[in-house]
């Protein structure tokens, strides 16, 4: 039996439909809307993937503030995303701990559906669990009776305790769903905990848990929820890019500043020491070709007092002529107390500035007297370049000639996300 399953809109009029045999799903349009929440204090948010679908960079509204994100990870198969924003979250959700979640266990959602027709600040609906998995026993799905429309994908669903225990995702669509004249009736899903746990510890997300002890009632789970719930609305990169910059004969270069961080080790402090720069990304021909050849990524790094850095990244042919990746770094250390470095044994990609990192996997070489080449293994092409692609955060260690050690950490930002996603292709 086919069973037509309609993803919870991200546009008025626009549904992804699914059926169980063979998922069939629209792309969400570049300007779709949905809600997200919270899950650390560091500005990390869950959503859907079919949220942020063909998006590097959102907008998330909370309360009257508006903030904006850049999506680090999409997962299409757990329909999962997660949002960085450039802000630290007040507040954010609880998962969950003890016990198990029970069919009939009360599920409350708060999201933001139809946000040119209901109201800005929310809504709130609940009902209950009514089975541990979705259509044809699918476990990473449960099924809930709480009323949701479109608009309430990745929203939180939340016990009477207000801790998570799902993820709202996609909901019946009874034009496509056999019956006998009659349409079904609070038949929806979210993502279950156990599915959306696992993705945050894949992803280097701390868990945020507690138990289910307490009994509040749904106007007060509402109020919790109020707090870390985000209305999130999708836009095209080069319009989310374009509504910052200035235009005309005032208009800068290409060149976007971001954060750059270096944290030194110091012997004398088991802290270390850390030092506030700036990196300025911008394309530029990566031969006497110019504007009509090959293009790489630069990043220019300055550390007032400490260093200055060029990061060159391109597309290189292995010996199969296969395209894979090059990351090209030189430093000048001038101004550097610790003097010239021998080593950058390697790149690790993060989601957050203070996540833990994935690594890249690479060859390193000293190409020159104070230039480095780590070049991506062939053989881990695929998820070499999706880190690179992706993660919103570079992290580069360094060794000093004197044998202090010290890591590089940059910020993609919107700009570099996107130049990251134009140099490096599948």
């Amino acid at each position: 039996m086919i069973v037509g399953i309609r993803r919870i809109a991200p546009a008025i009029g626009i549904a992804a439909t699914l059926v169980s045999s063979g998922v069939e799903a629209q792309s969400a349009p570049p300007n779709s809307y949905g809600t997200a929440f919270a899950v650390t204090k560091d500005g990390d948010l869950v959503t859907n993937a079919h949220v942020v679908a063909g998006c590097t960079a959102v907008s998330a509204r909370l309360g009257a503030t508006e903030f904006q994100g850049n999506v680090v990870v999409r997962d299409d198969n757990d329909d999962l995303a997660l949002v960085h924003l450039s802000n630290k979250s007040t507040h954010f959700a609880f998962l969950r701990k003890r016990p198990e979640v029970r069919v009939g266990d009360t599920a409350i959602t708060f999201g933001f559906p139809l946000p040119n027709a209901l109201s800005h600040d929310g809504n709130l609906t609940v009902g209950y669990v009514s089975s541990l998995a979705g259509v044809s026993d699918n476990p990473t799905y449960f099924q809930v009776s709480t009323p949701i429309q479109p608009g309430s994908s990745g929203g939180s669903l939340l016990d009477s305790s207000g801790n998570v225990i799902g993820v709202v995702a996609k909901r019946i669509n009874p034009e496509k769903f056999p019956s006998q004249g009659d349409a079904a009736q609070l038949v929806n899903f979210a993502v279950s905990l156990n599915v959306l746990r696992t993705f945050l510890k894949r992803n280097q997300i701390a868990l945020t848990e507690r138990d289910s002890s307490k009994d509040l009632s749904v106007a007060d789970v509402g109020d919790e929820a109020r707090l870390f719930s985000y209305s999130v609305r999708c836009a095209p990169n080069n319009q989310m890019l374009s509504s910052t910059k200035p235009s005309g004969a005032d208009a800068p270069s290409d060149d976007t500043s971001e954060r750059a961080v270096l944290y030194e080790e110091d012997l004398a402090d088991g802290h270390g020491r850390r030092f506030e720069g700036s990196v300025a990304w911008r394309m530029e021909p990566l031969s006497a070709q110019g504007a009509h050849g090959p293009r790489a990524l630069r990043g220019d790094i300055h550390f007032l007092g400490q260093l200055n850095i060029t990061l060159i990244v391109s597309e290189s042919l292995g010996e199969n002529r296969q395209a894979s990746c090059k990351i090209e770094v030189t430093f000048d250390t001038a101004q550097s107390a610790r003097g010239q470095i021998v080593s950058v044994p390697g790149v690790l990609m993060k989601i957050g500035e203070e996540t833990k990192g994935a690594p890249v996997v690479v060859r390193s070489t000293q190409s020159g007297p104070a230039s480095f080449a780590l070049l991506c293994d062939e053989n881990y092409q695929q998820q070499n370049l999706k880190l690179l692609k992706e993660r919103a955060w570079i992290n580069l260690p360094i060794i000093y000639k004197d044998g202090h050690r010290a890591i590089i950490s940059l910020g993609k930002g919107t700009s570099g996300l996107r130049a990251f996603s134009e140099i490096l292709r599948e």
